[in-house]
């Protein structure tokens, strides 16, 4: 039981869109709103979006670079706290999670689609090369 479930998050850690696909159907039926289910399956899918570009970060450099992963989430929320502060002139802690959290996704998803684009373009041409 312990290395199905091992395996599942592993699975889900190097490819989120399965976690998306997943959140999405789960939600979808039990909310039947495509807009709520698809606000809800990005905000399950952020986590794993972190977790897959520090792995493959670490898969193609061969070290750690979670302290860099730290910096661009505090800069981040910096951003989103500072638009949101100019925008209203105060600061709604329920509207900053929920921006920052979907700012990441955003920022995470380009990233691991980045790299995923550098690991294949990198299998290429060490095979032809």
């Amino acid at each position: 039981m312990e290395t199905i479930f091992a395996g599942l998050i592993a699975a889900f850690i190097i490819v989120p869109a399965l976690v998306y696909i997943i959140s999405y159907t789960i939600a979808k039926s039990a909310f039947g709103n495509n807009r709520k289910a698809a606000k809800l399956s990005v905000d399950v899918t952020t986590f794993f979006l972190i977790l897959a570009v520090h792995f493959a970060v670490q898969a193609m450099l061969g070290e750690s670079y979670i302290w860099l992963i730290l910096i661009i989430l505090a800069l981040t929320a910096s951003i989103v706290l500072i638009v949101q502060y100019k925008a209203k002139e105060e600061v709604d802690f329920r509207r900053f999670i929920k921006g920052f959290w979907r700012m990441t996704f955003l920022l995470f998803g380009a990233a691991y689609f980045i790299l995923c684009l550098a690991g294949i373009t990198g299998r290429v041409i060490r095979i032809f090369i």
